[in-house]
């Protein structure tokens, strides 16, 4: 690569990066919008019918922003999925549900950061970027799995009787 096409690459780089930053901002802000809107409506439905039920989308919004808030302690998909199967307190499956999208929905700023660097590097095609895209393309896959995997075993721990005991929960 020389050293005009190296320059390219970094510039594309630093610009994808201030790109995805803005955009993981703004996604995280809808997604604060769309907890607020999720708790006024079970909110209105407690007031309505007096029923409290746990919904599944919003346990799972709760544990993806509690990963991305703990995103600097090792292993914070478990602590965020452990808090949506927590919540969700359902059975088994119902947690393996509630984890695996609160794992999903944390990954939305992370696909975002790689998508526009992703986007940002094709500008400048050479060898090397093809080599950089795909190992790109590889860790987002393996990012990817790893937060889903380890938010679909802390849900799992969440409603572990064990768990629930911890807090004072015995039932």
């Amino acid at each position: 690569m020389s050293d005009p096409e190296l320059i390219d690459a970094v510039y594309a780089f630093i610009w994808g990066n201030g790109v995805s930053l803005t955009l993981t901002g703004v996604t995280l802000v809808v997604a604060g919008i769309a907890f607020f809107g999720f708790q006024t409506r079970a909110r209105r439905r407690f007031d309505a019918t007096g029923i409290v039920s746990p919904s599944t989308t919003e346990n799972a919004i709760l544990g993806a922003m509690v990963t991305i808030v703990a995103s600097f302690v090792p292993f914070s998909p478990v602590i965020g999925g452990g808090v949506s199967g927590y919540l969700n307190r359902g059975s088994d499956s119902s947690a393996v549900r509630t984890g695996g999208l609160a794992g999903l929905f944390a990954t939305i700023p992370v696909i975002t950061v790689f998508a526009v660097v992703i986007w940002s590097l094709l500008g400048s095609a050479t060898g090397l970027t093809a080599i950089i895209v795909a190992t790109l393309a590889f860790s987002l896959i393996i990012s990817v799995a790893y937060m889903v995997g380890l938010s679909i075993l802390g849900a799992y721990l969440g409603t572990h009787p064990s768990f629930a005991n911890t807090f004072g929960d015995a039932e």
